[in-house]
C-alpha cells in the first residue's frame, strides 16, 4: 500500500511546475494539508482547485477524497492528542466562519456520526472467509493471550473479559515480563495472540509482537491500517480504518468486531461455550457478584 508521500517522490520528476509547489507543500506540512479540503489547500497555496484535483489524479488517486484519505490514515500515528485536538478546534472554528444560518451540526452529532463512519468502514473491512479462519484457529488452541496497552488497553480487557467466559485458559498481557516469557516458553506452541495495535502503536505493544513472532506463537492482529509496520507478522489480519474526533478514542466499531468474533465462536464451540457458561453463572452466583434486591 503506497503512501501519499511515496507516490509524490517516486512521480515528482513528471510532474508539472504547479504540481511541484503543491506536492512541495504536502511534503513540508503534511500533518495539516492531511485535514484540509481541497479548496482550503487552494486557498492556502494560492493554486486554483481544479488543479489541486488535478494533482491527486495526476499521483494516481480517484480523485482529492481519495489522496486525503491516504493521507490522513499515514498522519494517525504521528498525530499527538494535542494536535488532534487543535486540528478540531480549527476545523469548527473554519465551519464558525463561513456559516450562512445558525444550522451547524451539533457536538453529539459529529462524534455519533464519527463513531457510524467508523462502524461502516469496519463492515466493509470484514471479510467472513478471515472470520472464519480466526474462529478455527481461536478454538484449536489451548491458552489466548489478549495484548493491547494506552488506547487499546480497555479493548484488550474486554476481550479477556468476555472470552473467558465461553473459554479457557485466556491470558490478558500489557508487557513483556519474565511471567509472560516463561508461559510463553511451557505453553507457546499451544497458544494464539490476540494484538490490539491502534495509533500511535505503543512499543510495548510491539515488543510483545516481536517476542511471540521469535517464538512462533501465531498472532491474530487487529489495526487501522495495513501500513501499520508489523502486520506481516500476523497469521490473520483484521482491518479497521479509524476516524478520529479530536483526542478522543473512537473504539465503537473495534467492540463490535470483539463481539463479531466471540458470538461466532460460541456458536462456533456451542457445547464448549455452553459449559464455561455455566460455571461462570455459577461462580458469579456462589460469590454474589452481582447486586440482588
Amino acid at each position: 500500500m503506497s503512501t501519499v508521500i511515496k507516490r509524490i517522490e517516486q512521480c515528482k520528476d513528471k510532474l508539472s511546475h504547479q504540481h511541484l509547489h503543491i506536492a512541495s507543500y504536502i511534503l513540508n506540512n503534511y500533518k495539516e494539508a492531511a485535514f484540509m479540503n481541497s479548496v482550503q489547500l487552494s486557498k492556502k497555496i494560492d493554486i486554483s482547485n481544479p488543479t489541486i484535483i488535478r494533482f491527486a489524479t495526476a499521483l494516481g488517486y480517484d480523485g482529492y477524497n481519495d489522496m486525503q484519505k491516504n493521507l490522513q490514515q499515514q498522519v494517525q500515528n504521528e498525530l499527538s492528542s494535542l494536535e488532534r485536538f487543535h486540528i478540531e478546534v480549527e476545523s469548527d472554528l473554519n465551519i464558525e466562519k463561513h456559516r450562512a444560518t445558525n444550522n451547524t451540526t451539533p457536538l453529539i452529532s459529529k462524534i455519533v456520526n464519527t463513531e457510524i463512519e467508523n462502524m461502516c468502514n469496519m463492515i466493509s473491512c470484514l471479510e467472513t472467509e478471515n472470520l472464519n479462519n480466526v474462529v478455527k484457529l481461536i478454538s484449536s488452541k489451548n491458552y489466548v493471550y489478549v495484548a493491547g496497552t494506552q488506547i487499546s488497553y480497555p479493548l484488550a480487557c474486554y476481550t479477556h473479559y468476555a472470552l473467558s467466559k465461553i473459554k479457557n485458559n485466556v491470558m490478558q498481557v500489557t508487557t513483556w515480563n519474565r511471567e509472560l516469557s516463561s508461559h510463553v516458553k511451557q505453553n507457546g506452541s499451544e497458544a494464539i495472540g490476540i494484538i490490539f495495535a491502534l495509533p500511535r502503536y505503543p512499543k510495548a505493544t510491539l515488543k510483545i509482537i516481536e517476542e511471540f513472532k521469535n517464538r512462533d506463537i501465531k498472532m491474530i492482529i487487529i489495526t487501522d491500517n495495513l501500513l501499520f509496520p508489523y502486520s506481516s507478522m500476523a497469521e490473520n489480519i483484521f482491518l479497521i480504518p479509524l476516524k478520529y474526533f479530536s483526542f478522543l478514542a473512537p473504539l465503537s466499531s473495534c467492540l463490535c468486531l470483539i463481539n463479531v468474533i466471540l458470538a461466532h465462536l460460541a456458536e462456533f464451540t456451542p457445547n464448549l461455550s455452553q459449559k464455561n457458561l455455566a460455571q461462570f453463572e455459577e461462580f458469579v452466583t456462589i460469590n454474589e457478584i452481582y447486586y440482588k434486591k
